[in-house]
């Protein structure tokens, strides 16, 4: 359902189900400018002030490249705690990066007046929800690659099985390649088993030998997190979606309160959801009828496709 609402957000403003807007702009505008003055730097601008005026139940805010999505999501929470009320530790801002997450953060408490804001990855959320205790395997950026490490041990096993010479420099491309190929299959749910099944139907035996490796290692990497007790960050997601359909919502989320109680779910960079982040969400959403949503993103700069990321789920928001 669409509805035009600026040039800067790209002519539209997608809403389930669409509502006449009920605030007032000019009450909204003196609101915030009185609340805010000095502390910006600017007022805000029409295209913002329409968005943050609607009213519907879930709003999806297509942006352009420099428009202030951000900044948006931060208008939003301050309207919710300053304005309605809202306790902060019943509202979540999520985003798909630690960087970004931080900076919300940091945003909310200096510009905003919001010291207590719930920023934070997906992922961050699901390690909460599931009161997590397993160690997590990842590379850091400018750190140790316990993740690639743990990988290269597979394919390094494998390798030597089938008698196959290879260099540093090929072992090192090829765990890096592997780790892109997992992290897209279990962001699209779909099985070793159901990835071979699917490569016999292709005609070209370099594409099938390559499925065919790709499988067992993908069955190793798999069986060797569970017996180690391991998990890598695809994992934590299922698990922490897993958790809160058998809790049936009823899980606490550490330092924040029951995942019931929660009432406002703001996303930053929805473009980049993918079956494994959107089925999370959703089982939240399941148990929680009087949960919001309002999400922003710009499908133009979707760049997570290579790791799952599916605009299925931005143009069919709901």
């Amino acid at each position: 359902m669409l509805q035009t609402l600026s040039r800067s957000f790209q002519h539209f403003l997608q809403v389930a189900p669409e509502q006449p807007a009920s605030l007032e702009h000019e009450e909204l505008r003196e609101f915030i400018d009185s609340s805010l003055e000095g502390t910006l730097g600017h007022k805000i601008d029409n295209e913002k002030l329409s968005a943050l005026a609607r009213t519907e139940k879930n709003i999806l805010l297509d942006s352009c490249a420099g428009s202030g999505k951000s900044e948006l999501l931060l208008y939003k929470l301050f309207l919710l705690v300053r304005k309605e009320g809202i306790n902060p530790n019943e509202v979540i801002v999520l985003s798909f990066n630690r960087t970004v997450s931080k900076m919300l953060k940091e945003r909310a408490k200096k510009q905003f007046g919001i010291a207590d804001c719930n920023a934070m990855t997906m992922h961050s959320l699901a390690c909460k929800i599931l009161q997590l205790k397993k160690p997590i395997l990842y590379d850091r950026k400018h750190g140790h690659k316990a993740l690639s490490l743990y990988t290269q041990r597979i394919i390094r096993q494998y390798l030597n099985e089938i008698g196959f010479r290879y260099s540093y420099w090929q072992l090192t491309r090829l765990t890096k390649l592997v780790l892109q190929f997992i992290s897209r299959m279990k962001k699209t749910r779909m099985a070793p088993e159901q990835l071979q099944a699917n490569s016999d139907a292709v005609c070209n035996e370099k594409a099938k030998a390559l499925a065919k490796i790709s499988t067992v290692i993908f069955q190793r990497y798999e069986r060797k997190m569970q017996n180690v007790g391991v998990l890598d960050f695809d994992q934590l997601l299922v698990d922490a979606t897993q958790h809160i359909h058998a809790t049936k919502g009823n899980c606490f989320i550490r330092g924040i309160g029951t995942l019931k109680a929660l009432r406002h779910v703001l996303i930053d960079e929805h473009q980049d959801t993918s079956p494994l982040s959107f089925n999370f969400i959703q089982a939240i959403r399941k148990y929680n009828n009087d949960l919001k949503v309002f999400a922003v993103g710009d499908p133009r700069q979707s760049i997570y496709g290579f790791a799952g990321s599916d605009l299925h789920y931005f143009r069919n928001f709901q």
